[in-house]
């Protein structure tokens, strides 16, 4: 395969700039812990085929700079890079220069280790989602709470990944099933929290505030299913152990709750999702347990 590679690299073949973007999004992914590696190759993919239709336009340009171009779309077919040019106004102008100073004669395997390290050095790693959930705004709350329910039903055709989103959510990871919509759709919240927690942190809600927002979610799952599974939901979800022996009820259970928050809206909903996310670190003991 790698005799293959540098075939084509070597031989100036315009597929060789489409290998290239494949495998540094692949190496991105796996250094920077992303998700849905198999989508990033296949979107580098689509970059390559994109490429060959319009390599007629390519005119003059030198190999290295299309390698470049390639690179940097590569980089800002993700969310966190999108993230940092709104913020940033010279980080693209950065990349770009960073790109630039890449010999054009360096080999695939050096291109790709630089543009890791310094993909490594000059982006933010995101902290996980509990260190700033129980100070960001209601209305991220809110959010968070329908994107929890949404990627929970995308997920419960298998009950033990479904379980295994609550576990690792609080962590900032969601597993390579959710769709590539949600999975971006969560790398921007988790984003979106970390900036609002750090720039301007909202109180946390206190505990007697939040007995009374669960009081009305109970009623909210009783108008929604009844008096009789409303009460089989909360039960399943009061007992972590469900995870592990009953995953399909956890998975509906957590379900309905989260959709009942969503429906609350940002002053209500809002605030009980940041509680809940918030309880988690502020009980040790149930660190690794699912949200309730």
């Amino acid at each position: 395969m790698q005799t293959w590679i540098d075939s084509i690299v070597h031989s100036g073949m315009p597929m060789a700039f489409g290998v290239l973007g494949a495998l540094i999004a692949y190496a991105l992914a796996v250094r920077l812990g992303l998700h849905g590696v198999v989508r990033l190759i296949l979107a580098a993919g689509g970059f390559a085929g994109l490429f060959l239709l319009g390599s007629s336009r390519a005119g003059q340009r030198s190999q290295a700079q299309i390698r470049n171009t390639m690179i940097e779309d590569a980089m800002f077919s993700r969310p966190e890079f999108r993230n940092m040019d709104e913020k940033d106004p010279d980080f693209r102008a950065r990349v770009r220069a960073f790109l630039d100073s890449l010999p054009d004669s360096a080999s695939l395997e050096q291109v790709r280790d630089k543009v890791v390290d310094w993909t490594a050095e000059n982006t933010p790693v995101i902290p996980p989602l509990w260190k700033y959930a129980g100070v960001a705004t209601d209305t991220t709350g809110v959010a968070l709470a329908s994107f929890f329910e949404e990627a929970l039903r995308e997920l419960r055709g298998d009950s033990v990944v479904c379980v295994n989103f609550l576990y690792g959510v609080l962590h900032s990871r969601v597993p390579p099933q959710l769709s590539g919509a949600l999975d971006a759709r969560f790398e921007e919240l988790t984003a979106r929290v970390a900036d609002e927690g750090r720039r301007s942190p909202q109180p946390r809600v206190d505990s007697l505030s939040a007995v009374t927002l669960g009081r009305m979610m109970v009623a909210r799952l009783r108008a929604s299913h009844g008096e009789r599974r409303a009460r089989e939901i909360l039960t399943v979800m009061a007992d972590p152990r469900n995870g592990l022996s009953r995953p399909r009820a956890v998975c509906d259970a957590a379900t309905a709750v989260y959709a009942a928050i969503a429906d609350m809206g940002p002053s209500r909903g809002g605030k009980l999702m940041r509680h809940m996310l918030d309880r988690q670190v502020v009980a040790p003991a149930r660190a690794h347990q699912p949200p309730p």
